[in-house]
């Protein structure tokens, strides 16, 4: 197989073994990253596997080009086997998925840069799988994050409030006297609203603090966008974060974990 200049020795069952498994490596990744339960469609990654690792075999003999190989191979072949691994799949993951593909397929192209085919592959395939777990957690945890975030329009006593508000399933505050969800607001974004001067306490509990009081205030209206249906709720609280953890945060509200229930 030709790589530049050089002559390199390839074992075709070597080539196979390990390209099922990287693969199947990739495939799981990206389960992981749109949480697709593996167990479901076990049967299908592994075929998908398997006929991935058979073309990228076809594409390399035929091409005998290792630069040529590993584009057709990022481009064509393994998004082909992601979508046949997962069966129907979203538009809007299409992309996502792409991202993904290059990214770990970078890494065990780097990995394949140290010698792959020698009797140390496998563990160097290992490493390079593990690895790649680094970024593609750095990636969840962003799109997740992302994903939990929406545009919120606050308004009390004429006065309105354009900002930023994370869905965390951590905050499950209620005020005692009612049962009444609890939502978490900045500093900065409550200076912005003329909120009336009376407030309740509410005991809370949190990392660093396990019997605290919270000022809970009652704002007119909350207005988001939550996946083309606009939620508006009325006369909802929010207790005023006066240990600042929301300062430095790309969001200024915390939201209960319930305000997407009904009668909630």
């Amino acid at each position: 197989m030709k790589r530049g200049d050089s002559i390199n020795v390839f074992y075709i069952d070597r080539f196979l073994l390990k390209n099922i498994f990287l693969n199947m490596g990739i495939i799981i990744m990206n389960f992981q990253l749109i949480k697709i339960p593996v167990r479901k469609r076990l049967k299908w990654i592994m075929a998908s596997s398997l006929l991935g690792s058979v073309l990228n075999t076809i594409i390399l003999l035929s091409v005998r080009n290792y630069y040529v190989y590993s584009f057709l191979s990022l481009v064509i072949i393994m998004p082909l086997v992601l979508v046949l691994a997962m069966g129907k799949i979203k538009v809007r993951y299409i992309f996502m998925l792409y991202a993904v593909t290059f990214l770990l397929g970078g890494v065990m192209s780097m990995m394949e840069n140290w010698k792959i085919y020698d009797e140390s592959g496998w563990i160097k395939l290992l490493t390079g799988i593990m690895v790649a777990q680094i970024p593609l957690f750095i990636l969840t945890v962003t799109i997740k994050q992302c994903k939990n975030m929406y545009k919120v329009e606050l308004k009390e006593s004429g006065e309105k409030f354009l900002g930023t508000a994370i869905y965390d399933t951590g905050n499950r505050l209620r005020e005692p006297y009612g049962n009444r969800r609890v939502h978490i607001i900045g500093k900065e974004a409550m200076k912005k609203l003329h909120v009336k001067e009376g407030y309740m306490l509410v005991p809370y509990s949190s990392i660093g603090r396990k019997n605290g009081l919270i000022k809970v205030y009652e704002i007119e209206s909350i207005r988001l966008n939550n996946n083309g249906k606009i939620v508006e709720l009325k006369n909802e609280l929010f207790g005023l974060d006066e240990d600042e953890i929301l300062t430095n945060k790309p969001y200024e509200i915390i939201l209960n974990e319930n305000i997407f229930d009904e009668g909630a």
